[in-house]
């Protein structure tokens, strides 16, 4: 067109005029909660609602919640603590693929006002301050990344009080969600200069924990003794699918965001699996003589379904000792606390899902045909499982009254 003599002028406030003046976080809530000599119960609800910065973006989330305590007779307890959620948002801002708007408002040149771009077109038109420069407005408001999400966790747990000194305790714990994520680019992203761009992915994944707990605790005149065994099993599952359309080749007809709008040989697809199981066994013991010495024993073994079975068996125990030093010796009332301490400990771990042999994966298609890929490297079949020791001995002082305190600890791994 015709040059038109400009005066250069310096727009300090670009970001701060891009960005949301409106923006908001509320959070409501209500709750029913009730004591009798049945039961104790707390039944809540809560709200959150966010308008974020960037123009465009949201957040909501429901959240419900559920807590009961039942004493079923004289020595057994029932109780169980329950929450529901459902997180979605209509968009969140991307942070990939040069999509996110801040990124470009912060590469607005100062000297043109950010507000002139707000009006920015549509198609093959958007307004760009340059051709490699995108818009922010029409990042916050063509770009968007939707996602629903409902998680369910909780626990139901029973204790039997066998007698005043001996109880055993059982218990579930879940926590499983499920969730859909979406991408819809429309026509007018750089990256995308056909007809927009569109993706989904859908998720879900569990993790369930049972175990059984029995304690038993005596105190003597001088002694005081715990000691506890028990048992656990854990379970993990995920698993997800994504469809979308390939970086730069775009959809069939432009601002229809559905998986068959998108061309067979410009289709990119990806699903993940795993299952994954530990079983233990545990126990613990704690003694104290006196208020002076305290010893604390742990033992547990771990069989993994991710090893190999001749190796998915690891045991790791543990031992503590600590000193009061002023409760052995009258160290005058300026020393409130000298206390030594010692302790050695094994770790084992186990590691992640078919790590033992190569598996192939989708690495993407050549038109019409599925590409398959596995691992470059050498796994290690007969895999055994992780072992670290530590070594820790240290010391703490409180003197004058709490006023100067010291804590020093030496240990190796």
């Amino acid at each position: 067109g015709v040059p038109i003599p400009t005066e250069v002028v310096s727009y300090e406030d670009n970001v701060k005029n891009f960005l949301n003046p409106y923006a908001f976080t509320s959070t409501n809530g209500v709750a029913l909660t009730s004591s009798s000599d049945a039961a104790n119960y707390r039944l809540g609800y809560t709200n959150m609602t966010h308008s974020g910065l960037i123009p465009n973006s949201d957040l909501h989330k429901n959240s419900y919640a559920l807590a009961v305590s039942s004493k079923l007779w004289d020595k057994v307890t029932v109780s169980t603590d329950i929450n529901f959620n459902h997180s979605w948002a209509d968009n969140r801002p991307a942070s990939n693929r040069g999509t996110n708007p801040l990124q470009w408002a912060y590469a607005n040149p100062t000297n043109i006002d950010i507000r002139q771009l707000q009006d920015y077109g549509s198609g093959n038109n958007i307004l760009r301050v340059s051709n490699n420069h995108e818009n922010p407005y029409f990042l916050a408001y063509d770009v968007n990344n939707s996602f629903s999400r409902f998680r369910l966790y909780g626990n139901l747990m029973a204790t039997w009080e066998v007698s005043d000194n001996f109880s055993i305790m059982g218990r579930y714990t879940l926590n499983k969600y499920d969730d859909t994520r979406e991408s819809k680019i429309a026509p007018g992203y750089l990256n995308e200069p056909n007809n927009g761009a569109y993706g989904i992915v859908v998720g879900e994944g569990l993790e369930r924990n049972m175990d059984i707990l029995a304690t038993y605790k005596k105190d003597w005149d001088n002694f005081n003794l715990s000691i506890s065994g028990g048992a656990n099993a854990m379970y993990q599952r995920s698993a997800s699918i994504s469809n979308s359309s390939k970086p730069g080749s775009g959809l069939v007809v432009p601002n229809l965001f559905t998986v068959d709008n998108i061309n067979s040989g410009s289709l990119q697809y990806y699903n993940r699996r795993y299952e994954k199981s530990i079983n233990s066994v545990y126990g613990m013991a704690n003694f104290g003589w006196k208020d002076i010495a305290y010893v604390d024993l742990t033992a547990r073994n771990d069989w993994s379904s991710t090893l190999p079975a001749e190796n998915r068996s690891y045991f790791y125990p543990s031992a503590s000792l600590s000193l009061l030093v002023n409760n052995m010796f009258n160290m005058g009332n300026s020393v409130n606390l000298f206390k030594l301490r010692a302790g050695w400990a094994q770790v084992g771990n186990d590691t992640g899902p078919y790590r033992l042999n190569a598996t192939y994966g989708n690495s993407g298609q050549w038109g019409d045909a599925t590409m398959l890929s596995k691992p470059g490297g050498l796994l290690a079949p007969n895999l055994l499982p992780e072992q670290a020791t530590s070594l820790e001995f240290g010391i703490d002082l409180k003197l004058f009254h709490n006023r100067l305190r010291f804590e020093g600890t030496y240990y190796t791994v």
